[in-house]
Order: C-alpha cells, then sequence, then structure tokens
C-alpha cells in the first residue's frame, strides 16, 4: 500500500485568525495525546498540566494503516515541529522508521461551527502557530510482508527545544489486509476534473493539468477508489456545483446535420484513471440533467457550420433524445469495444425517478450496464447492475440476491441524512460508521458525490451554501487528504477485516455481536467512540485465533 500523496500546495486556512483568549497567559510548550475521534476547534485551549509520556498502542493486520492523533501547543514564535521515528522491534523483526508518516492539520472556515481541523498536510517540519492547537495525524503502515507479533519501541514529538517521547506498542496478526486498491469494498467518490483545473489555474485538459490529475487520481486510488467518472456530455448535474462538469465527449454537428463524437478526452481519462489504480466501472454521466425529476437534457455541441457552440434541446423519451442518443449509442460501442472497456461501462444516472428512469432504459441499447444512485424502485431492480440507494439503504436480502446476479448495491449520503454523514461538521466517528453499516445492510460499499466538488477556496472556507460546509468534497488542494477522508479509511479496513473473519468463522457469535455495537448509534453527537472500537476489537479476536 502507497503512502498517502504530499501537498503540492502549501497554505493555512486559518493561518490569520487570532489564538483564543484564553491562552493568552499560558507559557511553554506542550504535546499530548488525543482520541482520533477528537476534531479540533480553534478556539479550544490545551491541557492545563504537561504530559510526561504519551503511550500509543494498537491491533491490527499486516498491510493495515493504524492512525494515531496529537495535539501541540506553543507559545512561542515560530516553533519548529516535527516527529523522530525510529523503528519498532519484536521477536527477531523490526517495522522500519519509515513505516510512519506525519499529517499536520489545518483549520478550515464553516459558517456551521466556526474555523475546525480538517485538512491534513504531509511535512517534514512545520512551523507551528502561535497559542494555537496544532493537531498531529500520525500513520503507520504495517507492511504486507510484516511477521506477526508485538513490536515495541519510542517516537518523539519535537517542537522547538522541547521534545515528547511516547511508546509505542503495536501487535500485528497473521492476516493481511488486501491493498485498497484490490479490496472488496466498492467506493465510489465522483471526481471532477474542472475544479482541479479551476483552483490550481491551468488550462483543462493541458499537460499541466494530466499532471495534477494524475495526482490526485492516485489519492482516490489508495482510498480504495473503484469507479471512474467520466462525463459524456457537458455539466451533466446543470452547475449544482461551483464548477460545471466538463465533458470528455465532444459532440460535434456536421454540416448536414449529422452528429460524430471526438472521444479523445475521454480515452485519455480513462486510461489514465486505470494506469493510477482505478479498475472501473467506468460510470458514464449522463443522459440527462440531474439530479431530480426534470425531464429536459439540453445536450451542448460544437456545429462546424458557425464554428459557435450550442444547444441540441430535447426531453426525456421525446423523438429528439430517441435519435440522439441512438446514434450516440451507435458511435459509442464499436469504439469502447475497439479499447477493450465496453463490458467495464455502465451508463450512469443521478437520482431520476422511476417514471424518468424507464424513459431513460428505453434509449440505451440491450446489452449495455446501466448505474443508478437514487431511491429504491423494485420495478428497477434486476434492470440495474449497479443500484446505490440513499441511505439506509436497502437490507441484506435484496444486496444478496443482487449480488448472486452479479450485480452491485451500494448506499450513498449526499446533503442528507443530518447524520451519518462527512461533513466537516459531522463528528468524525461517522465517517468510519458508514462501513459498519455496509456491513449490516450487506451492500458491496458506499458513494458520495464529490471528491473535489470544491467551492472558491476550500482552503479557506468549506462552506458551499444551500449545503453543509464540506458537502461538495472530502480532499483538499495539493492533493490533500483530510480527518473524513482519514477515518472513512479506517472504516473500509474494519470492512475488509470483518469480511476476513466471517471467511474464516461465519458462525462467530462475536461477529454479530461486532455489527450490533458499531451500529448501536449513528447520530455521532451520541455514538461512543468505544463502542466502535470494541466491535474491531471483536473482529481482530476473532481472526487471532483462526489459522
Amino acid at each position: 500500500m502507497a503512502l498517502w500523496i504530499g501537498a503540492l500546495v502549501l497554505c493555512s486556512g486559518a493561518a490569520a485568525m487570532a489564538p483564543p483568549e484564553e491562552t493568552i497567559g499560558m507559557q511553554g510548550t506542550l504535546i499530548w495525546p488525543m482520541s482520533v475521534y477528537h476534531r479540533a476547534r480553534i478556539e479550544e485551549t490545551p491541557p492545563a498540566a504537561p504530559v510526561e509520556e504519551i503511550a500509543l498502542s494498537a491491533r491490527a493486520l499486516r498491510n493495515e494503516v493504524v492512525a494515531f492523533q496529537l495535539g501541540a501547543w506553543t507559545d512561542a514564535e515560530d516553533a519548529q515541529l516535527r516527529m523522530r521515528f525510529r523503528p519498532l522491534r519484536g521477536d527477531g523483526a523490526e517495522l522500519d522508521a519509515s513505516a510512519w508518516e506525519a499529517l499536520y492539520a489545518d483549520y478550515v472556515h464553516t459558517d456551521e461551527e466556526g474555523a475546525l481541523a480538517d485538512p491534513l498536510t504531509s511535512e517534514a517540519v512545520r512551523t507551528m502557530p502561535t497559542r494555537r492547537v496544532q493537531p498531529i495525524w500520525l500513520r503507520l503502515h504495517v507492511p504486507a510482508d510484516c511477521a506477526p507479533g508485538v513490536y515495541t519501541g519510542r517516537i518523539e514529538a519535537l517542537a522547538g527545544d522541547h521534545a515528547q517521547p511516547a511508546s509505542v506498542r503495536i501487535e500485528v496478526l497473521a492476516d493481511a489486509l488486501p491493498d485498497p486498491r484490490q479490496g472488496r469494498f466498492h467506493l465510489d467518490l465522483w471526481q471532477h476534473p474542472a475544479a482541479i483545473a479551476r483552483y490550481h489555474r491551468t488550462p483543462l485538459w493541458s499537460e499541466a493539468h494530466w499532471t495534477l490529475l494524475r495526482a490526485y487520481t492516485r489519492l482516490a486510488a489508495d482510498g480504495g477508489q473503484d469507479p471512474i467518472t467520466a462525463c459524456i456530455i457537458h455539466d451533466p448535474w446543470a452547475s449544482q456545483t461551483y464548477d460545471p462538469h466538463a465533458t470528455m465527449v465532444e459532440w460535434i454537428r456536421q454540416a448536414d446535420g449529422a452528429f460524430r463524437f471526438d472521444f479523445t478526452i475521454f480515452d485519455q481519462y480513462v486510461t489514465m484513471c486505470l494506469e493510477e489504480g482505478l479498475p472501473g466501472p467506468i460510470n458514464c454521466y449522463s443522459l440527462a440533467m440531474g439530479p431530480g425529476d426534470r425531464l429536459d437534457c439540453p445536450i451542448r455541441y460544437w456545429d462546424e457550420a458557425t464554428r459557435t457552440y450550442q444547444r441540441l434541446e430535447c426531453t426525456v423519451g421525446d423523438a429528439t433524445y430517441q435519435s440522439v442518443w441512438a446514434r450516440f449509442f451507435a458511435a459509442f460501442r464499436p469504439h469502447l469495444e475497439e479499447r477493450g472497456w465496453f463490458d467495464n461501462v455502465c451508463v450512469a444516472i443521478d437520482e431520476a425517478q422511476e417514471q424518468k428512469m424507464e424513459a431513460m432504459l428505453a434509449a440505451v441499447p440491450s446489452g449495455w450496464r446501466v448505474a443508478l444512485a437514487g431511491n429504491y424502485h423494485e420495478s428497477l431492480d434486476t434492470r440495474l447492475y449497479n443500484y446505490c440507494i440513499i441511505y439506509p439503504g436497502v437490507g441484506p436480502d435484496v444486496s444478496r440476491a443482487r449480488r448472486e446476479r452479479g450485480q452491485l448495491t451500494t448506499f450513498y449520503t449526499c446533503t442528507g441524512p443530518a447524520w451519518p454523514n462527512t461533513f466537516v461538521i459531522s463528528p468524525l466517528i461517522e465517517s468510519r460508521m458508514l462501513a459498519w453499516h455496509a456491513l449490516q445492510i450487506g451492500a458491496d460499499g458506499y458513494l458520495r458525490w464529490a471528491f473535489s466538488s470544491w467551492p472558491e477556496d476550500p482552503m479557506q472556507s468549506a462552506a458551499f451554501k444551500p449545503w453543509q460546509s464540506g458537502d461538495t468534497f472530502v480532499v483538499y488542494p495539493g492533493p490533500r487528504t483530510s480527518l473524513r477522508y482519514e477515518m472513512l479509511r479506517t472504516g473500509i479496513q474494519d470492512f475488509e477485516a470483518f469480511h476476513i473473519a466471517r471467511g474464516k468463522a461465519p458462525d462467530d457469535p462475536r461477529l454479530a455481536e461486532a455489527l450490533r455495537r458499531a451500529n448501536a448509534e449513528h447520530d455521532g453527537r451520541a455514538a461512543q467512540p468505544a463502542e466502535v472500537d470494541a466491535a474491531r476489537a471483536l473482529v481482530n479476536d476473532v481472526l487471532a485465533e483462526q489459522p
């Protein structure tokens, strides 16, 4: 498993914000342990007393990433903060110091709760803010070939002339998690290349843009992303995000009125995503404007006669709609077959109602796979290869029947529900519990509508009305991971470990107990982190006893 991509752009979203007044009289430098479920607020204060030594411990599978969090605070100006990692040693083996990585959280504005910690930057040295809590996110990647056993050692957090030791104890179990790129969990976070071009001020589809896209795609792949989000019309979501989604297929109307199609950008994007580790399916959006029940489907095209972009006005199901999409599919299928991609493509649709779906399905030739994110309709069940149902999804019986037919069943959150979700204001435990909910309902994975659909300046503000702060993205420019994305990844690791345990001991009652405890409360304000930790501990107990 590759470590996460470091930031290419370094900036602090809350650099100009004043420190909390409560810290004005405090002196010195403090470093202390914080729960990984704790999201720091810019106004919070450090503990009153220093910590003599920090003890970090975990039980993990091989190829698992273990997370810890520390807090740091100083009254000094320009104090340099860094971590000193050393090998962890076991019985004749060791975990190399290179298995560690330190990331530093920045604060980002939310309209609802002020400035909260969320974006993470991978840095060798961080200049500490003065009189403000600096969260430190530590990742320990247990190598896939690590010998099972107990590993111990010490690491240090260094801030100015202050050194804070921490003892570490890691018990490594014999089983290994799959690489996220080959895992069982189906993660679908919709990509948005145009937002990346705009933020980084690079021309769309320029060489510089492709270099950036590779970095963001690697970040997605390392998190376990599967589908490739490909737009086959311009702005298929009708500009509901700050940046409209750019088409990857150029629709061209010739002088004789007939359409032809340029798939050059589509081919480049799909090839790049496959090379960087996204296996697919290639989800092609879309046969209509979405989301919602609107039936109009304007298609932007290049008019060769006038040498301008024009709009073809049509409505789902009318004669123009049927004709133009028949022409598109007639050209698209042989192109995909020539590339060897046809069996890895889905015609993808967002939140279309049952009647609208019926009209769109009538325009899709037989043999094509179709994906829908929306409400569950029994009449559509067998016709959809990938059916993603709004939280809470469907029950295990439906998921099992679909899986037996070779179909995928997932669930999603978006602008709602209020909980569980992955907003910047969502308690971090909710990001982890999403994968446990997938286990409870027998789903194959989880979808969220936006990987990087940023507002104007996401490093300054995560707000984008009318939705909750952070609703439109889970990673930051750089590319940077986030606290939310890290905890989602932890939940996916739980999901994979659970399936390994169930494969070895399907009737072990501890697995049912783990599901019960992890899913007892999905509202992160009331959920008990100790219960989710206990659920994973039960899974580890089962694995530890199995050969």
